[in-house]
Parts: structure tokens; sequence; C-alpha cells
């Protein structure tokens, strides 16, 4: 999967399947994440190094994924 930013950001390329992806090239972000149901995926909930989801792990539900939480 490729996202596309835009002329000032990179393009993200993500390799594997992912349930729900919160990214940003520069800004900090804080993001609620919560209430979902995330099936069969290889990351549940894809994070950029910048941001923070605080109790994702624990706010959704995860069957047949991988890695519930990835911070890349």
């Amino acid at each position: 999967m490729l996202v596309k930013g835009d002329p000032l950001t990179p393009t993200l390329k993500v390799t594997a399947t992912t349930g729900i992806l919160a990214w940003s090239a520069a800004t900090p972000f804080h993001v609620t994440i919560a209430g979902n149901t995330i099936v069969g995926d290889w990351y549940g909930i894809w994070i950029s190094r910048n941001g923070t989801a605080p109790g994702a792990a624990h706010s959704n539900t995860f069957w047949a994924v991988a890695t519930h939480v990835h911070v890349a």
C-alpha cells in the first residue's frame, strides 16, 4: 500500500495488510483509536513514530492479527 503525501511530504510504503493506519511525516499527533474490531491483518494498527494512540492495544478487538499495534 502506498500512501501519498502532499508535495512536501514523502510517500509512505507499508508492505503488509493494515487495519488502521495513523501517519504523519512531520507533525506530531495524538489520536484516539477505540471500539474497532480488526480481523485478518498483519498490522492491526500502524502508527508513525511521531504519533501516540494511548490505549489502542486495549480499546480494540483483534482477531487473527499478527501485530496488534505497530509503531514505526
